[in-house]
């Protein structure tokens, strides 16, 4: 059964103060991070250990901004599954390129086959792929018309999404990350 949508972004916020808040957080890298920390726990709780959101996580390949892992507390042992690498710059910091690039490099550690959503941000605006280590083509941008359809294409360019405009959007890609996430390891 699919997790109910939760929109927007952050829903206990108010829109009107959320939207400042996102514009002038965009020049900094620490303040976009912080956002995106607040949207990351609206979407997958952490209270019940099903989420952790791991900041600065050590990986082969260096620090994630953050590292979303879902958890099998069921099993014994417990069983984790890396469901998204982040990756966040200031609205001037890096392009989307070396961002990719930067959220790649995160990925040493995966076997052939495995897969993992990777999202960078760059001020207001986030893109997102799905990557699957050994694939011929293993970066699939993710795109969403916002009504509620996401599309995986076999090119590795970003399709930007601004988080105060196009939410619906940026809501539909998360939950489709929810509903189909990495199996467990």
């Amino acid at each position: 059964m699919a997790a109910p949508l939760v929109f927007p972004l952050i829903p206990q916020a108010p829109q009107n103060q959320y939207a400042t808040l996102v514009a002038t957080s965009a020049p900094s890298e620490g303040l976009v991070n912080g956002i995106w920390n607040s949207i990351l726990q609206a979407r997958f709780p952490t209270n019940a250990l099903a989420w952790t959101l791991n900041p600065e996580y050590s990986v082969t390949g260096g620090y994630p901004d953050f590292l979303v892992i879902r958890n099998d507390l069921n099993a014994n042992p417990i069983r984790k599954a890396w469901t998204i690498i982040y990756e966040g710059k200031s609205s001037t910091g890096d392009t989307y390129p070396l961002i990719q690039t930067q959220l790649i490099g995160y990925t040493a550690s995966l076997s052939n086959g495995q897969f993992v959503y990777l999202l960078g941000a760059r001020g207001r605006t986030c893109g997102f792929w799905k990557y699957t280590k050994g694939n011929s083509q293993p970066d699939q941008q993710m795109s969403s018309d916002g009504a509620g359809h996401v599309y995986l294409k076999n090119i590795s360019q970003v399709q930007e999404y601004d988080i105060n405009t196009q939410q619906g959007a940026i809501a539909d890609i998360l939950q489709y990350i929810i509903n189909n996430p990495p199996p467990f390891n």
